[in-house]
């Protein structure tokens, strides 16, 4: 079950940790300055809350179909074959 958390260094850098609850993977988002998109008011930038989005998708596709390896990805970035 180990294997299924390893993340990618970018996630590292987003301060995430993942842990195995049961049967499944929660991501956390740790706080980190910069999150921040809008100082005025400490909202998280977009592209932070998206980054956890789309890694807590791959991290879920991997865990269910009990590989470590992450679905291939296109030239544009998109996820391969998962519809």
């Amino acid at each position: 079950m180990v294997k299924f958390l390893a993340i990618p260094p970018f996630a590292r850098f987003l301060n995430i940790e993942p842990r195995i609850a049961a049967d499944r993977v929660i991501l956390k988002l740790c706080f980190a300055e910069h999150h921040i998109g809008n100082p005025m008011i400490g909202a998280p930038h977009g592209a932070i809350v998206a980054s956890l989005c789309e890694l807590s998708a791959l991290r879920l596709l991997a865990f269910k179909a009990r590989t470590a390896s992450l679905p291939p990805r296109s030239r544009s970035g998109l996820v391969q074959g998962v519809l």
